[in-house]
């Protein structure tokens, strides 16, 4: 099964022109590197330096077998989280609900999903938080726990002049085939990857109530309510309850 990439950020480079890394030939590059010159992963490590600012996000792609992230180190931090705002994004990333921070906090749902957004941008994604790559999700709970990235890999390599950093995992979702119909194991997969209904029903070829009927039925085959608890499920690394898929 093919998994369409998620989006590419375009960044503007030191100099001020803008550089686009979305390129085919750019993502087999990295895939490239990493077979030689893999090395494992120090979520911890990786985790602190998006928080501090001194590395940033600058593109995320997926391919059949792993989600990947490509960063690249800031000369100047920039755009710290901290405080408050790293305590929310933590905290949803290790699976609380948005609205219950929201009621303990005693902060409005909006000022939580801006906080999130603030730090989402911080680290270089241009998505909104209920879209956060499930990579980012594993990389802050690997960290919490002190361990390396299951399954990850890093590895460096040289784009136009600029040196990066390449951070993939295997996709915890493919645990979901055998659970799932053909049918709703593909829009879980894209609803996974941060598609949106519309885009879902136009690569699928059917309606958005079609789509929507899929994605009800599959929350009820996984035990959850949404995006958000398959995440907290696989990211954790628990089979999801599920019923035979028929």
């Amino acid at each position: 099964m093919h998994f369409p990439p998620t989006g590419w950020i375009r960044f503007s480079h030191g100099s001020g022109r803008t550089m686009d890394i979305s390129s085919l030939v750019f993502r087999d590059q990295v895939v490239a590197a990493e077979t030689l010159r893999p090395e494992p992963v120090d979520a911890a490590s990786v985790w602190d330096s998006l928080c501090v600012g001194t590395t940033e996000i600058r593109g995320v792609f997926s391919t059949v077998d792993r989600h990947y992230f490509v960063t690249a180190s800031r000369a100047v931090p920039h755009g710290r989280v901290e405080g408050r705002q790293r305590r929310i994004l933590e905290a949803v990333l290790h699976g609380a609900p948005p609205k219950t921070l929201s009621y303990d906090l005693n902060l409005s749902n909006s000022t939580i999903a801006g906080e999130l957004k603030q730090c989402l941008h911080c680290f270089g994604l241009d998505c909104l938080p209920s879209h956060t790559p499930i990579l980012l999700l594993m990389i802050a709970n690997a960290a919490r726990e002190q361990r390396l990235l299951e399954g990850g890999i890093a590895a460096e390599l040289a784009w136009e002049g600029t040196q990066y950093r390449s951070i993939s995992a295997s996709r915890p979702e493919a645990t979901l085939r055998k659970l799932l119909p053909p049918a709703e194991f593909s829009v879980i997969s894209m609803l996974i990857n941060g598609a949106s209904h519309k885009t879902m029903a136009a690569v699928r070829h059917r309606s958005p109530r079609t789509i929507a009927n899929q994605l009800a039925s599959a929350f009820q085959r996984l035990g959850v309510s949404g995006r958000g608890g398959v995440l907290a499920q696989l990211v954790a690394q628990r089979a999801p309850g599920a019923r035979a898929a028929s």
